[in-house]
């Protein structure tokens, strides 16, 4: 009996790779670029069979193809998806929580809200900008390193930052845009605690709920996620192949 050899082939037009084994179709990867993390080649599948079998010379011809590290975000659950980029040699490098939560869900400290507060185009507004830029760099380096410059950075920011101060220095701040946390700032430790528990009584005390983004290379972020039980949360994974 013969057995046919599994033959991958890639085509492409424009921003679009099919793939076909045995010059039968399996599907499609949309490529993509983000503006503001330019180093890495994004990915998308379009009603692709997952063969695991296959994935590693997918992504060995992909690779030579664009010859840049290759990047694929999922929800957590896409167990299919997941299965195949692991087998050809991907990698979990990133898991960003979403996090909408009630007051019965908030497990912190009661607290009286003793927040500064300070708006677009003021001084101590542009410094927290620069901070929570500066921050955002060093913490995703290790991922896909930022290519936005600070005031384009700076331009998707809310207007609006409460902050606490500590021996005359801003030593904590979150923008914030209604009942979204967007970008949260502070040392690890108790003092960026107590902020974020004034905060986030302060927000539960305006609105039902409240939501933010946590991403687990971010210590502070997960710092605030840490004040609620979690429940009902979901969690997006960032998989990243840098070798081509």
């Amino acid at each position: 009996m013969t057995i046919l050899a599994k033959v991958v082939r890639l085509e492409t037009n424009q921003n679009d790779v099919t793939v076909y084994l045995n010059d039968t179709k399996i599907g499609s990867i949309e490529l993509y670029t983000n503006s503001w993390h330019k180093h890495n080649q994004y990915l998308k599948f379009k009603e692709f069979i997952f063969e695991a079998q296959i994935s590693a010379e997918v992504f060995r011809k992909l690779s030579d193809m664009v010859q840049r590290p290759l990047q694929i975000m999922t929800n957590s659950e896409n167990l299919s998806l997941i299965e195949f980029i692991t087998a050809g040699g991907f990698a979990c490098k990133r898991k960003c929580y979403e996090i909408e939560a009630r007051l019965e869900d908030y497990i912190g400290e009661v607290r009286t809200s003793h927040l500064l507060r300070t708006q677009k185009g003021e001084a101590e507004h542009d410094l927290c900008c620069r901070l929570i830029y500066e921050r955002y760099v060093e913490t995703h380096k290790a991922i896909n390193p930022l290519t936005a410059d600070c005031a384009t950075f700076a331009s998707d920011l809310p207007d609006c930052v409460f902050y606490q101060e500590e021996d005359g220095f801003i030593s904590s701040f979150a923008f914030v845009e209604e009942n979204e946390i967007a970008y949260v700032y502070g040392r690890e430790d108790s003092s960026f605690i107590s902020f974020a528990e004034m905060l986030v009584c302060k927000l539960m005390n305006e609105y039902q709920t409240i939501c933010f983004e946590a991403d687990d290379c971010d210590g502070t972020a997960m710092q605030l996620k840490a004040l609620f039980t979690g429940q009902g949360e979901l969690s997006f994974d960032t998989y990243i192949k840098a070798d081509y």
